[in-house]
């Protein structure tokens, strides 16, 4: 089934999680200031099967979703408080009142962040970052290599990675570490040309789709990248030391033949298998196994 489609299908679920908890809010209210006229309270139930089937399809980052339900969670414990607190003259406790109130904003703030995602995601954007997703990586790969076959327009893809993510993040825990994410996803940006595309292929890690362009050529696009980062100078402070924030990465021509998910996997594994310290921006170049199969075929 098609990822939009899917998608289209779970924000229509999700839609309606915010009305109801709207509705609940007022019974809540209303069970707190005026107990001898209220009705019985009706919780809303519609939005923990819709975490559980989204977490599944590994779509959306799981701990954004974890907090979610947390909030969740708290939210529907404190209703259940204020509205049980009573009160001789129906004024109940400030302070539930204050905490149901702040837990319902951010409650709807983080909803109306995920309908959003869902949006960007359905039209295969990245919403942290801005660049393409994962999801729509595939499907753009397969569309390159059959054009390629139809019509022989070499093109060049690349993994590029973040050093010392897990330190980092370790480090400053994962808001800060998501502020690197987004600056080198903007420089990413800046270093490409108008009519090439880059991913989001892991937290730390992105995907670069180089049209009409051979290996020398997506060579010349991560040197404007390694350009973009070393003029941004970006210095991590970790306390007792301080490096640079730097990038390694893997470069390739596919085949025609060559299959989307082996071509990542070979990319992946190639960089992954590096032994080389994060001292220098760029400093890796290689091409995927299947490349250098054809190089030494054609010697």
């Amino acid at each position: 089934m098609p990822l939009e489609y899917n998608l289209d299908g779970k924000l229509k679920t999700l839609s309606p999680v915010l009305r109801e908890h709207r509705v609940w809010f007022g019974a809540v209210l209303r069970a707190a200031f005026y107990p001898d006229s209220a009705g019985p309270i009706e919780t809303p139930k519609s939005l923990l099967p819709w975490l559980a089937e989204i977490k599944s399809e590994n779509v959306f980052d799981v701990e954004r979703l974890n907090q979610l339900q947390e909030v969740h969670d708290k939210l529907h414990a404190a209703g259940a408080a204020l509205a049980n607190a009573g009160s001789p003259d129906g004024k109940p406790d400030v302070a539930l009142l204050e905490s149901l109130t702040s837990l319902i904003e951010d409650f709807a703030t983080r909803l109306d962040e995920l309908e959003k995602e869902c949006l960007l995601e359905g039209m295969g954007i990245d919403a942290l970052t801005g660049l393409r997703s994962r999801r729509a990586l595939v499907k753009d790969l397969k569309k390159e290599l059959e054009r390629f076959a139809r019509n022989g327009k070499q093109f060049t893809v690349a993994i590029a990675r973040i050093d010392e993510y897990k330190r980092i993040f370790d480090a400053f825990g994962d808001e800060k570490a998501k502020e690197y994410v987004v600056l080198v996803a903007g420089l990413i940006k800046k270093s490409m040309r108008g009519f090439d595309d880059a991913y989001v292929f892991e937290e730390d890690k992105f995907v670069l789709c180089l049209k009409q362009s051979e290996v020398q050529g997506g060579l010349a696009a991560l040197e404007r990248l390694r350009h973009e980062l070393e003029e941004e100078n970006v210095i991590i402070n970790l306390g007792d030391s301080k490096m640079p924030l730097t990038m390694s990465c893997c470069v390739a021509e596919p085949q025609p033949d060559e299959k989307v998910d082996e071509l990542l996997k070979n990319l992946d594994d190639d960089l992954g298998s590096t032994d080389h310290e994060g001292d220098t921006v760029l400093q890796y170049y290689e091409v995927s196994p299947l490349e250098r199969y054809v190089q030494t075929a054609d010697e």
